[in-house]
């Protein structure tokens, strides 16, 4: 599973949670079932969204499946069935974006691509003509988002360009993708807002997958966006402002939009996009040892990162669609809690990812035990 959302994170409440795999898992059954049981492997959090939006602008809730699977760690969720409109579409992006990441990884030799690179341009070939195929049937024009990553590689060629033009075709793929939600669901009044919200969101994710690449691409000599607008000092200052007002105009444009079913999509793209946001660019590029354990932790530090470690081989009965804890785990505790006082909200989507949690990955203000700062002991 890949792409710039999560399955759960902190601040998103139990139902919702439920919702967002139910479209999730929504989108590998129409992988599977119009496209082949390959093709699952494309499934994606960024396509889900669009099922998320096409469900949000539809007044009748559409009547959900009881589905079994292994992955879900033993779990029967309600999902949305494979034949919804949203759910096909978001299917039909999620196999042309990884036709199109193949196509990137042989390009840059990563990868599968750099010891099989024959086998996964057939494979990316193929993907490409199925999401061609299926997009003529529902009426979307895939050539723009096809023509858009031809740019994409000859603005990065070029020698000068600023971030927001080397940011453009991505965002005006992303932003044809939204918009064509409205048309699905006979909207034409949201599709203005859904393209900007669709350009903000390309540019978000252009941005922070730039910078996630930051220390690798300048290791390999490879291209960075980042890298080549900003200098290295400068790097996450530019980045945090960018990202910063992208979200902001974002926000602004969901606004506009007059959603019968709000709540799902509004948790993702205002309070959950933000979290992410903010983890990934909390840390610094320039620092050479981030990526090397500390070992001059404090004992509360070593203690967190114990539970962390023990929380992710947790045998308890913890809830399939939360990472590794919930109600009834001792991982997701306090001191000095018992069983019993478990937070049933408590869902660590950013474990790992902070030293300064064991739980929230980040904590701040949708943290799920509670904590309002990165020197807790909560969990």
């Amino acid at each position: 599973m890949f792409g710039l959302l999560r399955g759960c994170s902190c601040g998103i409440r139990l139902d919702e949670r439920q919702a967002w795999m139910g479209h999730v898992c929504g989108v590998c059954l129409a992988l599977r079932d119009h496209h082949g049981q390959v093709a699952r492997l494309t499934t994606n959090y960024d396509a889900a969204l669009l099922s998320v939006l096409c469900a949000a602008q539809t007044s009748v809730e559409s009547t959900p499946i009881r589905h079994f699977c292994p992955l879900r760690r033993g779990g029967t969720l309600s999902v949305i069935a494979s034949d919804q409109p949203g759910a096909r579409y978001a299917a039909i992006m999620a196999l042309l974006m990884a036709a199109t990441k193949l196509t990137d990884d042989v390009i840059d030799a990563e990868g599968w691509a750099r010891v099989v690179p024959g086998l996964t341009r057939r494979v990316a070939q193929r993907w490409q003509r199925q999401a061609e195929t299926a997009a003529r049937s529902i009426g979307f024009p895939i050539k723009t988002i096809s023509h858009q990553v031809e740019c994409q590689f000859a603005i990065e060629d070029q020698a000068r360009a600023e971030f927001t033009a080397l940011a453009a075709p991505t965002e005006r793929a992303v932003a044809a993708a939204f918009a064509h939600t409205a048309v699905l669901t006979d909207r034409p009044e949201h599709i203005a807002p859904l393209t900007q919200i669709g350009r903000m969101y390309g540019q978000i994710m252009y941005l922070l997958d730039s910078y996630r690449d930051y220390r690798t691409d300048r290791a390999r000599q490879g291209f960075n966006a980042l890298a080549r607008c900003f200098a290295p000092s400068k790097v996450q200052q530019q980045a945090r402002h960018i990202f910063d007002t992208a979200h902001n105009e974002l926000a602004r444009s969901f606004a506009a939009l007059t959603l019968p079913q709000p709540a799902l999509a509004q948790t993702l793209l205002l309070h959950q996009l933000p979290h992410i946001g903010r983890q990934i660019l909390a840390l610094d590029v320039m620092d050479e040892q981030e990526a090397v354990p500390h070992t001059d932790a404090s004992p509360a530090q070593r203690n967190r990162r114990k539970v962390r470690s023990d929380s992710n081989s947790c045998d308890c009965s913890c809830d399939p669609l939360c990472c590794d804890c919930r109600s009834g785990c001792s991982c997701c505790l306090r001191p000095g809690q018992t069983d019993s006082d478990s937070n049933d909200e408590c869902c660590c989507g950013g474990c790992g990812d902070n030293d300064g949690c064991s739980c929230c990955g980040g904590c701040g203000d949708g943290c799920c035990c509670g904590c309002d700062g990165c020197d807790c002991d909560c969990c």
